[in-house]
């Protein structure tokens, strides 16, 4: 038996594979042996592709979202100013007067 053995890690690359077939004299059946602690640590990373598209679909930020979270905000001010446009906006549906940004009516009053 020889006396020097020759291990790959899982993530070896092929060419490595080939020169090591290629220059090793190999008379033996490949060993494999299963690391199940490191496993769990892989699956942890693993995500489903259903969990992908939820993520990204949450994770983009749109003009009306963007306001929303602002009146959000901007309720737990004490001005008074700043509470009645939040429930203009609310009262108009999402839409500004002439579309325009609630930032925008807020600086413009």
């Amino acid at each position: 038996m020889e006396p020097n053995l020759t291990y790959v890690y899982p993530h070896t690359r092929v060419q490595s594979l080939v020169s090591i077939l290629r220059t090793t004299v190999y008379n033996a059946f490949p060993v494999v042996t299963e690391n199940r602690y490191n496993e769990r640590d892989f699956l942890k990373g693993n995500i489903l592709v259903s969990n992908n598209i939820r993520f990204k679909k949450s994770s983009v930020l749109s003009r009306a979202g963007e306001q929303r979270r602002r009146c959000q905000s901007m309720k737990s001010y004490p001005s008074s100013e700043l509470r009645n446009v939040c429930e203009e906006h609310i009262a108009a549906g999402g839409e500004g007067d002439r579309g325009e940004d609630l930032l925008q009516q807020m600086l413009e009053r």
